[in-house]
């Protein structure tokens, strides 16, 4: 229910992707510094340690009732005179040989340019906002990142990565106030999905998580009308909480107390909101489940990460009886798969033998029921732990041909599937914004990962067909990022080229940002193809025609999400 994460993350890489242009010139270094931020961000290089180039240099002047924030130029032009040599160091690995040797010859007209604010006025394509807004982007990339790490529906009220998430939300806020860093659309975007994330650590959602984890019976509540109360279904959610919203308040406080439903009526139209957005979002997902723009879109890479795992949450269905154990044997195997609990450790309840497994379940009863006991609905504990061999025979006994995919036996067994589909989006997501090298050991781990998943997705009635296919897709734009097409794509964005003397792009710009022009490009196949192999060699262009579809297919669906997104700003 709680899908406020997902949006933000999709808001963040569309965000991310429509900041101020990165072409660079031979005057332009944008790409260089942007790359020396992300570094010092994550702290990739020592000498970056000294230096804080990303506290707020900035005084706050009140003018016309409004906050306005303005850089103080003398410590932003001290600070990166100190750091000069940390500077070049990392422009020497992480930029092109033109922009290096740019700033190593005119470092202190970078510095000018970087810290002298323009005149009233100024067009905000002006160098000094282009340079400055790219200090904000590793900000926005590590909130994708802890955004996505807090859909983790286990952590408790002020976990400190819920309130560090928090907390990051609002440096980004700050970093982005001054003006011309990027539109006024964009920053409230931004302010409204940081509004979204701090419900994730009020009462009220913590009552949401209680009752999707316990899934008590309310049939009593005539006024829900049939609805299910722990649907994951975007369209049943925006019901409880618009026409069914007083019904929802009973509930709710009934069931978790008063503090559950203190500013009621301020989160449930958060809650519409968000269910609004991902049904949108979803919508376009279903519409087309295509593949990535290596590197260069961050749009659809992120969001993908939380897709695989809303699917996992949500399927097959967890929706239970008395004799449907299903979500509890779910999260039984993730606590097995993540080692939470230690009497799991000695199990082996992921073989693929089922003699095997049903051995490793017969030994497993006394921990299965002690993971149940806290992890799972009552009345799920409350079965296992009187009728333990009925479940075990529902995991035994293949079912005749013709079984509807709905008998227990499917749905116990994909249920070890579940744990190994999150762990690919878990993987997956530290890599989104990474220029990885070929043969990088975090994607070939991935791949590994992938295949072994879609091994256990596979069997028959395991998993719907559509979402084994889209994890298939997803996987096989991973492996897509380990070729020597992805290598040239990240080299051309690299070093910037001169493509004047190609005729045949009719003067579109190789680089551009915009997915309108990235399509038209790679669209023109042998224009591309040359450039391609002209600066990259053959291998770049092998199998260039399967590439390049799946790269436009991405773009054309970024299009599309980026329109999603910024129509609910």
């Amino acid at each position: 229910m709680f899908k406020s994460t997902e949006f933000l993350l999709l808001l963040l890489a569309s965000f991310a992707s429509s900041a101020p242009s990165q072409n660079s010139t031979s005057g332009d270094v944008t790409t260089c510094l942007k790359a020396f931020y992300r570094a010092a961000y994550n702290g990739d290089y020592n000498c970056t340690d000294s230096f804080d180039f990303f506290m707020v240099v900035a005084k706050n002047l009140f003018v016309s009732n409004v906050h306005r924030f303005q850089v103080i130029p003398e410590l932003q032009q001290l600070g990166f005179t100190l750091a000069k040599s940390c500077f070049l160091e990392i422009a020497k690995e992480e930029c092109s040989v033109s922009q290096y040797n740019l700033l190593s010859t005119k470092y202190q007209q970078f510095l000018d340019v970087l810290t002298t604010q323009p005149a009233a006025g100024t067009s905000c394509s002006n160098f000094y906002f282009k340079y400055n807004s790219l200090k904000c982007q590793p900000l926005i990339e590590d909130l994708a990142q802890k955004a996505f790490v807090i859909s983790d529906h286990h952590l408790k009220l002020n976990d400190t990565k819920i309130l560090d998430t928090i907390d990051l939300c609002a440096k980004v806020e700050m970093c982005l106030v001054p003006e011309c860093y990027h539109t006024e659309k964009a920053k409230k975007g931004i302010h409204d999905s940081c509004k979204e994330i701090g419900m994730r650590n009020t009462e009220f959602t913590a009552c949401l998580l209680k009752i999707q984890k316990l899934q008590p019976d309310f049939s009593e509540y005539s006024c829900l009308d049939d609805l299910d109360f722990s649907s994951p279904s975007e369209q049943v959610v925006i019901e409880l909480f618009t026409t069914k919203k007083d019904c929802s308040y009973k509930i709710m406080k009934e069931f978790c107390g008063e503090k559950a439903v203190q500013d009621f009526n301020y989160y449930a139209s958060l809650t519409v909101r968000v269910n609004v957005k991902a049904s949108q979002v979803n919508n376009v997902f279903t519409f087309t489940l295509t593949t990535y723009r290596i590197m260069y879109i961050l749009l659809h890479l992120i969001f993908t990460f939380l897709l695989l795992l809303g699917l996992a949450f949500t399927a097959p269905s967890q929706n239970s009886t008395n004799a449907d154990v299903t979500s509890c044997l779910t999260e039984f195997y993730r606590m097995a798969y993540t080692g939470e609990y230690n009497c799991t450790k000695s199990l082996d309840l992921f073989s693929d033998n089922q003699e095997t497994k049903i051995a490793s379940f017969k030994k497993a009863k006394s921990c299965f029921l002690e993971v149940a006991k806290e992890e799972c609905p009552i009345s799920q504990y409350n079965f296992l732990s009187t009728k333990y061999d009925s479940f075990l025979d529902s995991l035994s006994a293949t079912p005749p041909a013709g079984a509807s995919c709905s008998d227990l036996y499917y749905k116990y067994n994909s249920a070890k599937c579940t744990p190994l589909y999150e762990e690919v989006g878990k993987k997956m997501m530290p890599l989104a914004t990474l220029d990885v090298k070929l043969n990088d050991t975090r994607v070939l781990e991935l791949l590994r990962l992938c295949d072994k998943t879609m091994e256990c997705l596979s069997l028959e009635c395991y998993y719907p067909e559509e979402k084994v296919k889209y994890l298939h897709d997803r996987c096989e734009e991973m492996a897509l990022k380990n070729t020597e097409f992805a290598a040239c794509l990240i080299k051309i964005d690299k070093l910037s080229p001169d493509f004047s003397e190609y005729p045949c792009l009719d003067g579109l710009d190789f680089n551009s940002q915009n997915e309108e022009t990235r399509i038209e490009i790679l669209l023109k196949k042998k224009c591309a193809k040359t450039i391609m192999e002209d600066i990259c060699g053959e291998r770049a262009i092998d199998n260039f025609d399967y590439n390049t579809a799946l790269t436009v297919r991405i773009l054309v669906m970024n299009t599309q999400l980026r329109k999603v997104v910024f129509d609910n700003v």
